[in-house]
């Protein structure tokens, strides 16, 4: 997997050519002699924290649109599944068609801590029922885990095994100040054992930013999510 980025944008895969890369082996280049672009269909597994912390300002707006955004730029033969986490980690869309979810309502309560290492094994689990060939997953949250069992170094042993691409919208500097331009809340995502957090909640002084270890050399990306056109960047 390529991605191309020039600072926190990525590049349009449609105007690259075979001119636009090098291919080299032990520091050899070697002349590219197949070019060829393809859209296969994917597995999109996203992962979303509904954890106590990103219910601050309008994170959660961030959140739901950036899942709106990603949602609306599947293919029909795509197919996708939710998992939403705090403490705990609930499956709340198995695999589902993507057109199908374009029209359902997402509903966001936030509460609770965040065991985001968790959140990644439970998505393993989650794509090994996948039907198709490429699987991906996409992790929406603030970027800090604080109350995993699963250790990260099993997370990132488990994604290795299971050679599926992590992505990961981190809002944690999310402009929450800025005016939301989209009305209403909207997936019910939520864990129902535990307590309701409306108050914004600081970052614990034991939370770790794993994200860029989880996604690793997977093939994907840790994105920063600062504000809704970003959103609607990263998305494409």
């Amino acid at each position: 997997p390529v991605n191309l980025t020039q600072g926190n944008k990525p590049v349009e895969p449609g105007v690259l050519t075979a001119g636009d890369f090098k291919v080299t082996e032990d520091g050899v280049q070697h002349a590219a002699t197949f070019f060829e672009r393809d859209s296969r269909p994917i597995s999109l597994c996203v992962v979303f924290d509904t954890s106590g912390s990103m219910g601050e300002g309008l994170t959660p707006r961030f959140a739901v649109a950036a899942l709106r955004q990603v949602l609306t730029r599947l293919l029909a033969e795509d197919e996708v599944a939710v998992i939403a986490f705090a403490a705990e980690s609930v499956v709340v869309t198995p695999w589902t068609p993507a057109p199908t979810l374009l029209g359902l309502p997402i509903n966001l309560e936030t509460r609770g801590s965040t065991s985001l290492n968790d959140a990644v094994l439970k998505a393993m689990d989650v794509i090994d029922d996948a039907r198709h060939a490429r699987p991906v997953v996409l992790v929406i949250t603030d970027g800090f885990e604080n109350s995993s069992r699963t250790s990260l170094s099993r997370a990132v042993t488990t994604r290795r095994q299971s050679e599926a691409l992590i992505y990961t919208f981190n809002l944690g500097k999310a402009a929450v100040t800025q005016r939301a331009p989209i009305a209403g809340p909207d997936i019910v995502a939520q864990s129902p054992k535990e307590p309701s957090s409306r108050m914004p909640m600081a970052v614990p002084s034991a939370a770790v930013d794993v994200l860029p270890t989880l996604a690793g050399e997977s093939g994907g990306v840790v994105y920063e999510v600062r504000d809704f056109m970003d959103a609607a960047a990263l998305a494409r």
